[in-house]
Order: structure tokens, then C-alpha cells, then sequence
């Protein structure tokens, strides 16, 4: 009896791990299914597709709509195509992503005296009580009220994209607004806040906002020509505008070399030129019946002063200007005279030189020193800014 009892217990020892393993067993596996079930209902529909699409940045060309577009183009005709362009050479083993202020001059292209889209008829659509929670989505992504839309997109300017552009894109499905990544093609059509910064496109009417910065990313679509991602821009608001200086866009949609100003928040309107006009009044003064004492002449030498406050002209006239420069006013001296830049602009600069001469008036070698920089070979991403005289006054003194 007591052999029989002793094996039972000891039979009985040795299954208690067995089925402790077993009851340890069954609830990992039915904490493993329960997870795994929360997964699946987490990523569920257009979660699980954000989740996806986290690292996927969508190639949109200029002029197409894209996915689940908010609405039909507004674009005007000939103002959402592609820009012709030619593309400068991707730097070598260069990937980044240049951020660009809004606020730079020629940075954005369009039509003088033109818009590139009908704001009016985005406003009309997204404040129509038909179309009620595609305003509420649009709104909502600029943190606004359908109410507030009118007054918003009033503030915004019609301008076309003069680079491969970055931005996050927002499709409406299910009665709200998807974001995605995306790059718009140069010659895009958009609307630009006071900043400079895009905030709708005219293609589809969607709402923009800047890009989210995505790791091991990599690019749904079909590069267009000249695609290349290390010449991608992203624009950033720096300096408030009240007016935006304009890349004339041409007929054969490249860009030309002149410029001109258009006003925030205005379709074409109010552009004007970019040079100053500087007005000259003339007074004819009869003279005294007197005798006049002729003027002195100026010593030719000085004796006792600095070299330099004998200003001979250097005789050394400006060179003319090479294909790919361009002059511009940028406005007058106390005494009304002209100050001119010489602008070599480039696409895709890698780097920036502004040279300015003359700012004191004894400085008289400046200006032919300054002018003859233009004849200096240069690489093709280096945009050079070149004022010879900041002091015309003084020169002229």
C-alpha cells in the first residue's frame, strides 16, 4: 500500500511541471493572438495605409491632380505646366534636401500681369454648403474655420514653382483630409502665404503645409526629366512680405532673366516693374545782374593729406556683360544717382557671393575692380551679386 501511494505521489510530482509548462504555453499563445488582433485592428484601413506610406514620397507632375483630389484644377490655361528649364548637374554624393527662404527674390516664376489660378472659385467650392466637409477638412488643416477660408486664401499669392519642391500634400477620402509626402514639379501652379511658403495647390485645390522629414525614404512615381533628389527644395518661412519679386515665366515655359513685383495677395493687377524710376526736376533760375567770381579750380595734388584724397577717374571703363549677367536697379543715393547690381542668377546655387565696392568715397579703384568680376570664370552653381559703387555720391564728389 505504501509502495502503491509513494509512486502515485511521485507520478503526481512530476506531471505538476508538465502542465504547468502547458497552462504557460496556452496563454503566450493566446497573448500573442489578443496582440496580434490589436494589431490588425490598429492598422486597419487608412491607418494602416498612412503607416505604409510613411516613407514613400509621391512624384506629382505639374499640372496632374494626384490622388484624391479635393477638387477640379483652378490652374489657369498655360500656368501649370512644367518648366523647360535646363538642370544643372547634381552635386556628387550631395542628398540633401536645401531649405530656401520664401522670401528670396526670383524664387518663384509667373506671367506678368497675370495669376496662375482662380482663387475665387476655391473659395466659392470650399465655402458651398454642398461641399461642407471638404471645407471643414481644408480649413481644418491650416487650423482655420470654413468662415475663416475667404479671408485666408485672400492673403495668399498665385505663383508657379521654379523647382522640384518638397511639401506634405493633403488627398480628401472618407470625409477628411490625408496627408502624404510629396514633390511638386517645377512650373507647379500654387498658392503662397505672406511667407513665401505653399499653401494650396491649383491643380487639385489641396491644401499644403511643409514637409515632414522622412528616413530611408523612397519615391512613388515616374521621375520626370531632370529629376534628381539631391536638387529638391524646400521653402521656409523667414521674412514677412509684402510683396514678392517674380521670375518672368516665357511663352516656351523657361524662365527668362527679367523680373518684376507682384504685391501679396494679388492675382496680376498690381504687378510692376522691378527698376526703380527715379524722377528728375529741372529749375531754370535766371541770374543776378552781377558780377560773378569763376569757381576755383580743385588742386590737381595734396600736399599734406592721404593719397587717397586726391580722386582721379580711373579711366577704366565697365566691361560689357557676359551671357548669363543682368543689371538692375536697386535704387537711388541721397542726391537721386543710380545704384546698379549686376546679377549672374543661376538655378540650384550651391553657393552665394555679394561683392560690394565703393562704399566710401575716396575709394575710387573699387568700381573697375568690382565690374571686372563679371569676367571671372565662375562654377555653374555659384550665383554672384555685384554692386560697384554703394556710394555714387562719393565717387562723384
Amino acid at each position: 500500500m505504501s509502495g502503491t501511494g509513494d509512486g502515485a505521489a511521485d507520478d503526481d510530482d512530476r506531471s505538476r511541471p508538465k502542465g504547468l509548462w502547458l497552462l504557460l504555453g496556452a496563454l503566450l499563445v493566446c497573448f500573442v493572438v489578443a496582440a496580434g488582433a490589436l494589431l490588425v485592428l490598429a492598422l486597419d484601413g487608412d491607418d494602416a495605409e498612412s503607416a505604409e506610406g510613411l516613407s514613400e514620397i509621391y512624384l506629382q507632375p505639374a499640372g496632374d491632380p494626384g490622388p484624391d483630389p479635393f477638387m477640379v484644377s483652378i490652374a489657369l490655361a498655360k500656368q501649370d505646366e512644367a518648366l523647360k528649364d535646363p538642370r544643372p548637374t547634381a552635386p556628387a554624393n550631395d542628398v540633401e534636401v536645401r531649405s530656401v527662404p520664401g522670401s528670396r527674390p526670383g524664387l518663384f516664376g509667373g506671367t506678368e500681369n497675370q495669376s496662375t489660378c482662380d482663387r475665387e472659385q476655391l473659395v466659392e467650392f470650399l465655402t458651398d454648403p454642398v461641399n461642407r466637409a471638404k471645407g471643414e477638412a481644408w480649413a481644418a488643416v491650416h487650423e482655420i474655420t470654413v468662415d475663416d477660408i475667404a479671408d485666408y486664401v485672400d492673403g495668399l499669392t498665385p505663383l508657379r514653382l521654379r523647382f522640384d519642391t518638397r511639401v506634405t500634400n493633403h488627398g480628401f477620402r472618407d470625409d477628411r483630409a490625408t496627408p502624404f509626402q510629396a514633390v511638386l514639379e517645377a512650373g507647379t501652379a500654387v498658392l503662397v502665404d505672406e511667407y513665401g511658403v505653399p499653401r494650396a495647390r491649383c491643380a487639385c485645390g489641396n491644401p499644403l503645409l511643409p514637409p515632414a522629414a522622412q528616413a530611408n525614404a523612397e519615391f512613388v512615381g515616374d521621375p520626370w526629366d531632370g529629376f534628381e533628389p539631391s536638387l529638391l527644395k524646400t521653402v521656409s518661412a523667414e521674412d514677412l512680405l509684402t510683396e514678392f519679386v517674380v521670375t518672368k515665366i516665357k511663352a516656351d515655359q523657361t524662365s527668362g532673366t527679367g523680373k518684376y513685383l507682384k504685391p501679396v495677395g494679388t492675382d496680376g493687377e498690381a504687378d510692376g516693374p522691378l527698376e526703380t524710376t527715379t524722377t528728375t526736376t529741372s529749375t531754370t533760375t535766371v541770374p543776378a545782374a552781377t558780377t560773378t567770381t569763376p569757381p576755383v579750380a580743385p588742386p590737381t595734388t595734396n600736399v599734406r593729406g592721404s593719397i587717397w584724397d586726391d580722386r582721379p577717374p580711373s579711366g577704366i571703363p565697365a566691361p560689357p556683360l557676359p551671357a548669363g549677367w543682368v543689371t538692375q536697379s536697386i535704387g537711388t543715393s541721397v542726391l537721386g544717382r543710380e545704384i546698379t547690381l549686376l546679377h549672374r542668377p543661376v538655378e540650384n546655387e550651391r553657393v552665394r557671393v555679394v561683392v560690394i565696392g565703393a562704399v566710401h568715397g575716396n575709394e575710387p579703384v573699387d568700381p573697375p575692380i568690382v565690374r571686372a568680376l563679371v569676367d571671372v570664370p565662375l562654377p555653374a552653381d555659384v550665383e554672384v551679386w555685384l554692386v560697384p559703387e554703394m556710394n555714387p555720391d562719393g565717387v562723384a564728389a
